[in-house]
């Protein structure tokens, strides 16, 4: 009986330790579930404002000369860096999206390792008893 006490003691730390870790799981996806908004929502001002500045219209009798030439640089330079942002975002979200797969996977293997600890945990307290009843008897 000594050695299925101390299975089941051990079962149960394995039990809390279990549940500690998913709880750690979920609240590290809700975090990441929360950053993945943000940045869907910050791409989205990124397409607004991008789409904003690309309909803005230049009236050619007002920019000429050096002013025309420093917009149009300017115009290329933001281009480009909002290109650079766009991308840069894009690939944080696929990588945020990975990592939220990595910690489901990770929370749905923890839930069933509990499960099965639930289950041991149930079967060692049988055993227990049905011990104590012959023992008893």
């Amino acid at each position: 009986m000594f050695m299925l006490m101390e299975q089941k003691d051990t079962i149960t730390r394995s039990i809390a330790s279990e549940k500690a870790m998913i709880t750690n799981i979920e609240s590290s996806i809700e975090r990441l579930e929360e950053v993945a908004q943000s940045i869907e929502n910050d791409q989205q001002t990124i397409e607004t404002t991008k789409v904003e500045i690309s309909d803005i219209v230049i009236d050619p009798s007002v920019w000429r000369g050096s002013k025309q030439r420093t917009y149009k640089e300017e115009m290329e330079t933001y281009t480009e860096d909002i290109q650079s942002v766009s991308q840069y975002t894009e690939y944080i979200r696929g990588t945020i999206k990975a990592e939220l797969q990595r910690r489901r996977d990770q929370l749905l293997t923890a839930q069933n390792t509990l499960i099965s600890l639930e289950t041991s945990l149930t079967s060692v307290n049988s055993e227990i008893q049905q011990q104590r009843r012959s023992n008893n008897g």
